[in-house]
């Protein structure tokens, strides 16, 4: 099964890829690698959740956050390489959430990563 026909089965559709700002680039590829800049949490060319997680936003809204911006990344993907069956496997993926400094619920988002992992996009 192909990485978006998986994103399908699980109920999640890949949006268009964000409109780069500025000098941005979201995207460069140098031999058989393609390096992926971050991405906020832009659906539509909206914000889709500003603040910090403890303050403007919940633990689970700063997860759906986290979403937005996986989904925009393999948009990204998709955008340089034209489909995500190019992809072979992922080097290195970080990702980071602004939350207030005495919030600290590693445990549940350690489970929902695990969780995301384990569902074998590829």
């Amino acid at each position: 099964m192909n990485p978006e026909a998986k994103l399908a089965e699980l109920g999640l559709k890949l949006p268009d890829a964000p409109a780069a700002a500025g000098s941005y680039v979201p995207t460069v590829r140098t031999g058989n690698l393609l390096y992926c800049a971050g991405t906020i949490s832009v659906l539509n060319g909206r914000i889709t959740h500003a603040g910090q997680v403890g303050k403007e936003q919940t633990v689970e809204t700063g997860y759906e956050s986290a979403k937005v911006c996986a989904l925009a990344t393999l948009a990204n993907i998709k955008a340089a390489l034209g489909s995500l069956d190019q992809v072979e496997r992922f080097v290195f993926v970080g990702g980071y959430v602004k939350r207030r400094q005495r919030l600290c619920r590693q445990s549940g988002r350690d489970q929902r990563r695990e969780r995301s992992f384990r569902v074998g996009l590829w």
